[in-house]
């Protein structure tokens, strides 16, 4: 049974201000990473939304990926997108732990792994894309 103390007590209510993001330079970024997220998933679904359209009207879906509010939307959202890919990156030299043998891999070496890896992909990817617009 509740004492008269108990009962007059009130729950303690926990208030965090809605800018609270703004006050240090470390969380402003951090939610600028968080957001950017967004602006790539809705890319890919706007993306994707579109594909089908390019079966009907090729030339109309063309002329629409080539408007310039597609473009700088394009453009931003691959900007955005980047500096997500940076931060992860980076991020992953702290957060991943791989030992060979009995001492673990320097996470600086896990970086420049994780770079060298983007790079790679995006010089193999940016041959397919460009190789039949080049010889073609």
């Amino acid at each position: 049974m509740a004492t008269s103390a108990e009962s007059r007590t009130r729950a303690y209510r926990w208030r965090m201000p809605v800018a609270w993001w703004l006050k240090s330079t470390h969380y402003t970024l951090y939610m600028v990473r968080e957001l950017t997220a967004v602006f790539g998933a809705l890319w890919a679904i706007l993306f994707l939304a579109q594909v089908p359209l390019m079966k009907a009207d090729y030339a109309g879906w063309l002329s629409q990926m080539r408007s310039p509010g597609w473009v700088l939307f394009s453009f931003v959202s691959l900007l955005f997108v980047l500096y997500h890919v940076w931060t992860w990156f980076n991020l992953m030299g702290s957060v991943l732990y791989i030992r060979l043998g009995k001492s673990p891999i320097p996470g600086t070496a896990i970086n420049a792994l994780m770079f060298a890896v983007w790079a790679v992909a995006s010089i193999v990817i940016a041959l397919v894309v460009a190789t039949p617009i080049l010889v073609g």
